[in-house]
C-alpha cells in the first residue's frame, strides 16, 4: 500500500508541472490576471500563495487540534507546496513538515503529500506519513484571498506503520504580490 501512495504522490507532483506548450502567453501582469472560466477567480500559473491553516486530526491515537502554515506555487493545472504544522495531542505536541503536489480543476484540487513528524517520544523524521488530500478554494470579498477547505488522510510509514489518521481543516490563503 505505501508504494501505491508514493507512486500516486509522484504522479500528482509531476502532473502539476506545465508542459512547455501548455502555458499560455500572458499579457503584462499575467500572474495577477484572473481565470474567468469559473464563477469566481482562482489563483493562476505563476501565483505564490501563503496562509495559516487550522483543523482537527483524528484516528490511530492521533487526535487533536492542529495549526500550521501552507505555502504554494501555482502552475496552470496544479501546485507544489510546503506546509508546517503542530498537532496538540493528549500526551504532547506533534510537529510536522510536509511537501505536497496537487492537480487543480478551477477551484477544486486533489493531490498527495510526504510528511516528516516529530511525535513525543520519537526523533524528528523517525515517523513519516504519505497523504492524500482533496479540497476547494472559496472566494472571499477581498481580492487575492481565498478560504481553502480540505480533507487529508495520512498513511503512516516507518515508525507510524499501520496508523491511518484523518485531518479536516481550513486555511486562509493570500496571493503574495510579485
Amino acid at each position: 500500500m505505501p508504494r501505491i501512495l508514493l507512486l500516486a504522490s509522484v504522479l500528482a507532483l509531476l502532473s502539476s508541472f506545465p508542459a512547455a506548450a501548455d502555458e499560455a502567453v500572458a499579457p503584462q501582469g499575467g500572474a495577477a490576471e484572473e481565470v474567468k472560466a469559473w464563477p469566481w477567480a482562482v489563483p493562476v500559473s505563476g501565483d505564490f500563495v501563503l496562509g495559516p491553516r487550522a483543523g482537527y486530526s483524528t484516528g490511530s491515537q492521533i487526535d487533536g487540534a492542529n495549526v500550521g502554515v501552507d505555502a504554494r506555487f501555482m502552475f496552470r493545472h496544479g501546485f507544489v507546496g510546503l506546509g508546517v504544522n503542530s498537532t496538540f495531542l493528549a500526551d504532547g505536541v506533534c510537529y510536522a513538515i510536509g511537501v505536497e503536489g496537487a492537480g487543480t480543476l478551477g477551484p477544486l484540487y486533489a493531490g498527495a503529500s510526504f510528511n516528516l513528524h516529530w511525535f513525543p517520544g520519537f526523533n524528528f523524521g523517525q515517523a513519516m506519513s504519505l497523504g492524500l488530500r482533496a479540497g476547494a478554494l472559496v472566494p472571499t470579498p477581498f481580492d487575492g484571498i481565498w478560504l481553502d477547505f480540505s480533507y487529508r488522510v495520512h498513511f503512516g510509514v516507518s515508525d507510524l506503520h499501520d496508523r491511518i489518521f484523518h485531518v479536516f481543516g481550513a486555511a486562509l490563503v493570500f496571493r503574495v504580490p510579485g
